[in-house]
């Protein structure tokens, strides 16, 4: 291994708080529901992260609320963010502004990953992108229309079903023998 072993405990690790032994996630929602999160490193969050991760993604923006980090003044500084920071122990400033939706955001991700245990970090994004796929679901469809959703935006998107490779039998089954009942005869193609 290229690192030194850890001791495994119950809890799966034996550092405690935010350290360098766990995925910094940095995640944004807007009053439309649009939503990410996205892995930008390890440990506590920097001004680099904000940069390379948030940046793009805001655009034009009217109001930035945050918590009380000190990496997004830089950022909001050098954008012209209007940068509203509440503190932790409060739930709202004295304007109104709080982080209802982004401590909703982040606590649904905490019970959707509960089933998960013991997810690599290799495979944490595609975990963050479920959630925000499964967000989706549940705020702009129906529970019966959630299927067809799925089905025409994932499957139809990643896989490549052709007529020539429809005809492909990788199953080793004889497809001849099994619908002879049916006068099946199976096309061959040229």
């Amino acid at each position: 291994m290229p690192r030194f072993s850890k001791h495994r405990t119950s809890k799966g690790t034996t550092t405690r708080g935010i350290s360098n032994h766990k995925v910094c996630v940095i995640g944004a929602i807007d009053e439309n529901d649009s939503m990410f999160l996205q892995i930008v490193g390890n440990g506590q969050l920097t001004s680099k992260m904000v940069e390379l991760a948030l940046t793009p993604k805001m655009g034009k923006i009217k109001k930035l609320n945050t918590d009380c980090k000190s990496s997004y003044e830089s950022e909001a500084k050098k954008n012209n963010w209007n940068l509203k920071q509440i503190k932790s122990d409060l739930y709202t400033d004295l304007e109104g502004n709080n982080l209802a939706n982004i401590n909703s955001l982040h606590s649904g991700l905490t019970t959707f990953m509960a089933p998960f245990r013991g997810v690599s970090t290799k495979h944490y994004q595609g975990y963050l992108d479920w959630y925000i796929f499964d967000k989706y679901l549940n705020y702009k469809f129906e529970e019966n229309r959630k299927p067809s959703i799925v089905l025409k935006n994932i499957v139809t998107k990643s896989t490549r079903i052709t007529i020539k490779n429809m005809n492909n039998n990788f199953s080793g089954l004889d497809f001849n023998e099994i619908y002879s009942d049916y006068n099946y005869i199976r096309p061959t193609l040229n």
